[in-house]
């Protein structure tokens, strides 16, 4: 009998001991915290976005995501072209995400103009093969300028938050404009 007492003891201590059962209703993996780990919590934010909301541009991006708002009809109102004139504004369209055209009306003759968001690395390449950069003063934080033909003329500008390039007709205007819209460079995201 006592053996019989002894091994039903054993049983009920194993049958009545706690065991370890995962959370129902969970997804993904349980983390053992009885395991020491050097990282943070992270506490992932899995609400859906909102399907009819309006994509929003991070706060502190150039041209506030816009890069038509870098020039204004008065900026080319302002500007001479390549010495026929002051220019009038005739039309504005945005040619990429991060490229704007704007349509110039100097005397008798029309220019396209652009103005383009570009990278650290676009703006930092290594000039090419008889590419012939001129630095430039008192436009942005840092710029140059390079002639790509006769009737194309750019001016890269680095910013507080980016960098960009403005292509014009000759180099006065290209200049000009591009100190313009580094002026506005940082208008808010809308």
């Amino acid at each position: 009998i006592a053996a019989l007492l002894a091994v039903s003891l054993v049983v009920g201590v194993v049958t009545c001991r706690s065991q370890s059962v995962p959370a129902p209703d969970t997804v993904g993996i349980v983390v053992d915290e009885t395991t020491p780990t050097t990282l943070l919590s992270f506490i992932p934010d899995t609400d859906p976005p909102d399907p009819t909301a309006e994509p929003t541009v991070p706060p502190g991006t150039i041209f506030g995501g816009d890069p038509c708002v870098a020039l204004t009809a008065e900026d080319f109102a302002a500007v001479p072209f390549v010495g026929l004139g002051r220019g009038v504004l005739v039309d504005v369209s945005s040619l990429d995400d991060d490229r704007c055209g704007f349509l110039v009306q100097v005397a008798d003759q029309q220019f396209n103009i652009s103005v383009q968001v570009v990278t650290v690395r676009e703006y930092g390449r290594a000039p090419a093969d008889g590419e012939e950069r001129v630095a430039l003063t008192g436009v942005g934080r840092s710029a140059y300028s390079l002639s790509r033909s006769s009737t194309a003329f750019e001016v890269w500008v680095q910013v507080d938050n980016g960098y960009f390039m403005v292509v014009s007709p000759d180099e006065i205007s290209a200049v000009r404009l591009a100190r313009r819209a580094a002026g506005r460079s940082a208008q808010p995201t809308p």
